[in-house]
C-alpha cells in the first residue's frame, strides 16, 4: 500500500532537506577554503627603496624571468669554467640548461632569503659590500652603451657609479657590466624603453675563466704562472690599507675553509662521477697540509680592481703535486666570495721588446721592410713624456759625457738631445719610461759611442728622443 504524505508533512521534509544541503554546502566551503589558505605563499614584507608598499613573494618569482635563459646564453658574453663545474655535479641523464636553471634558481632563492636589500646606498666597502650581490646586467636597445646601462640600472632602481660596475661586453645593441648591488629579487622592476634587460646573478662558476681549472687539475704550471684576482667593484687606489684588507680576509676564508675540511669527510659528495668523488676524498687528504701562507708570501700587485698572486714561491716550497689541490681549493674558496668577480690563470708577461721590430714592420718574424728601404728613424728626433729614462742603459748610453737634465737641447748627443727632469729625473730597473723609449728607438752602442744591431733595437732605431719626466719612477 502506498504512502501519501500530508501537506504539513511535505513542508517540514523539505525544511529538513534545505537545512541539510545547506550544511553540507558550508562544510564543502570551509574545507575547500583551508586547503587553499594553506597552499597560498606566505607574504613576505619586501619593500623597495622608495615605497613602504609590501609586495607578494610571486614578485620575487617574477625577477627570474630576468635571468639567462641557457648556460649558451652566457658564453656569448664571457667565457669561463662553468660547463666543467657543470658536468661535475650533475646526473647522466640531465641536460646543461636543467643544471643552469637549477644554479640559477638556488642563487636566487639564497638571495631573497637573505633579505639583501637592508643596504639601500651601499658604497660598497667596509660591512656594506655583505648586504649587496654580484650581478651580470645587460641591457638591449638603441643608443650608446652608457645609455642602455644607465636605463638598465634605472630600471632597478639602482644609481649608476664607476665603482659599483665594469663593463665586460659591448656591442651596437646590447651592453653588459658586471654590478655589485642589492639583491633584486627585493625589488620592483621599473617599466624602461630597453628592447631586453637581463639580471643574472654571478654564479661562483661563472666567475672563474675558461681552462683556469682544468690547467691547474692537469699540473699546467710553472715558476712564470700567476693567478688574477679580480674584484667586482674599483676601490679607492689611494687606501691601501683597506686593500691589503681584503686580501687579508679573502685568504682568512681560504684558511678557514681548509680547518673545516679537516673536520668533514665530504670532499666528493658534490661529484656524481664517481671516479670524480674518489680523486676529491683523496685531495681532500693533501688539503689537511694546505696553508694560506703558501699562497700570501706570493702576493704581488694589490690594485684598486685586482690582486695577483704568483705561484713561484708555493711551487719551490711545495711541489706541484701538493700545491695543484691546494691552488683548485683557493680558486673555489675566491670564486665563492661577493667581492670577486673574475679568476683566471695567467703566465708572467716580460716588457721585453725583442719582436718589437718585425711585429710592427710586417707581422713575420725576422722582416723588417722599413729597415731595409731606409725607414728607420734617421734624422728624426720624438718627444716622450713618461716615468723616467735610464740614460746609462746601453741602448741609450753616450761616451761623450752624462747627459743634462734641466731641459737644454744638444742634437750632437747620440741618443738624448732633452731630457726634463721635472719629477726625478731616475727610472728604476725595468722602468716604464724606459721600455716605452726603447720600444720605439733604442740602439745598442756598448762603448755609448760604436751601434751594433741589438736584439731589442727599437722600430725607428735610429731616432733620438727628448725626454719629460712627468711622473715617479715605477717598475714594469
Amino acid at each position: 500500500m502506498r504512502y501519501y504524505y500530508t501537506e504539513e508533512e511535505e513542508r517540514r521534509l523539505y525544511k529538513k532537506r534545505k537545512i541539510v544541503l545547506v550544511s553540507v554546502s558550508l562544510c564543502i566551503v570551509i574545507i575547500v577554503s583551508s586547503i587553499l589558505f594553506i597552499q597560498r605563499p606566505a607574504k613576505t614584507n619586501y619593500k623597495s627603496k622608495d615605497t613602504e608598499n609590501d609586495y607578494d613573494e610571486i614578485e620575487g618569482e617574477l625577477i627570474k624571468t630576468y635571468s639567462l635563459k641557457t648556460v649558451d646564453e652566457f658564453e656569448e658574453i664571457l667565457s669561463s669554467d662553468i660547463r666543467l663545474v657543470m658536468g661535475n655535479i650533475r646526473n647522466h641523464e640531465e641536460s646543461d640548461d636543467k643544471v643552469w636553471n637549477a644554479m640559477n634558481n638556488q642563487a636566487w632563492e639564497s638571495m631573497t632569503k637573505s633579505g639583501a636589500n637592508k643596504s639601500e646606498n651601499s658604497t660598497l666597502s667596509g660591512t656594506e659590500i655583505n648586504a649587496s650581490y654580484p650581478f651580470i646586467i645587460c641591457g638591449y636597445g638603441t643608443g650608446d652603451g652608457l645609455e642602455r646601462v644607465t636605463r638598465s640600472f634605472s630600471s632597478i632602481e639602482e644609481t649608476i657609479s664607476s665603482k659599483k660596475m665594469k663593463v665586460i661586453f659591448n656591442v651596437d645593441s646590447r651592453t653588459c657590466v658586471h654590478a655589485h648591488i642589492a639583491a633584486p629579487p627585493l625589488r620592483k622592476i621599473k617599466e624602461n624603453d630597453l628592447d631586453r634587460l637581463i639580471i643574472q646573478p654571478l654564479l661562483p662558476a661563472m666567475k672563474i675563466r675558461q681552462s683556469t681549472q682544468s690547467r691547474i687539475q692537469l699540473g699546467q704550471i710553472d715558476f712564470s704562472s700567476t693567478l688574477i684576482v679580480e674584484f667586482c667593484v674599483n676601490h679607492d687606489e689611494n687606501s691601501t690599507q683597506d686593500l691589503f684588507s681584503i686580501v687579508n680576509r679573502l685568504m682568512e676564508s681560504f684558511q678557514e675553509s681548509i680547518l673545516l675540511s679537516k673536520d668533514s669527510n665530504t670532499a666528493g659528495s658534490l661529484a656524481n662521477n664517481e671516479s670524480l668523488r674518489k680523486r676529491r676524498t683523496l685531495e681532500n687528504d693533501f688539503l689537511h697540509s694546505c696553508d694560506s701562507k703558501m699562497f700570501f708570501d706570493g702576493v704581488e700587485e694589490v690594485l684598486s680592481d685586482s690582486f695577483t698572486i704568483s705561484l713561484e714561491h708555493a711551487l719551490h716550497n711545495y711541489g706541484i703535486v701538493q700545491l695543484r689541490p691546494c691552488l683548485e681549493h683557493l680558486v673555489s674558496v675566491l670564486a665563492s666570495e661577493r667581492e670577486v668577480c673574475s679568476i683566471s690563470l695567467s703566465e708572467r708577461i716580460d716588457t721585453l721588446n725583442v719582436q718589437a721590430q718585425w711585429i710592427a714592420q710586417s707581422g713575420t718574424n725576422g722582416q723588417t721592410p722599413f729597415f731595409d728601404v731606409g725607414l728607420d728613424g734617421s734624422g728624426q728626433v720624438i718627444g716622450v713624456s713618461d716615468t723616467g729614462l735610464d740614460v746609462d742603459n746601453c741602448y741609450f748610453y753616450d761616451s761623450t759625457g752624462e747627459v743634462v737634465k734641466d731641459g737644454r737641447t744638444d742634437f750632437s748627443r747620440r741618443k738624448v738631445v732633452q731630457y726634463n727632469s721635472w719629477k726625478d729625473g731616475r727610472d728604476e730597473k725595468n722602468g716604464h719610461g724606459t721600455h716605452v723609449v726603447g720600444t720605439l728607438l733604442g740602439r745598442r752602442a756598448k762603448d755609448g759611442k760604436t751601434e751594433s744591431q741589438g736584439v731589442a733595437d727599437g722600430v725607428a732605431r735610429n731616432a733620438k728622443v727628448a725626454f719629460f719626466d712627468l711622473a715617479k719612477s715605477i717598475g714594469g
